[in-house]
């Protein structure tokens, strides 16, 4: 009983660490296959056209004076390069295997 029982556990120990991210791979890959990815991207896109939509309605209600100096300020080139950073990092975490970046994970490390 005990030889069954410690072949049990070694079969355990070696195959399973094993096993794990074999199945989490099948099951990335499955939902990639299925659209997944699609629908991620098309949510972002929605997300980003609800944001400047909100954004540009309140420009609408500011007086012309207001609008005018921000447009000085560079107020609007400012948001665009926040969205677009924002678009990339999205972009790059999706590409990358990893789902952080290591050189951004708040230690510099």
């Amino acid at each position: 009983m005990g030889l069954i029982v410690n072949l049990i556990s070694w079969i355990g120990a070696s195959f399973l660490p094993k096993l794990v991210p074999f199945i989490t791979s099948i099951f990335i890959q499955g939902a990639v296959t299925l659209g997944f990815s699609l629908l991620v991207v098309e949510g972002i896109n929605v997300g980003l056209d609800y944001f400047v939509n909100k954004i540009d309605a309140s420009f609408g209600g500011m007086p012309a004076d207001i609008v005018g100096i921000m447009g000085l300020l560079g107020l609007d080139k400012a948001i665009n390069i926040i969205l677009t950073a924002h678009l990339f990092v999205l972009g790059l975490k999706g590409l990358s295997s990893k789902k952080y970046l290591p050189s951004w994970n708040g230690t510099g490390k």
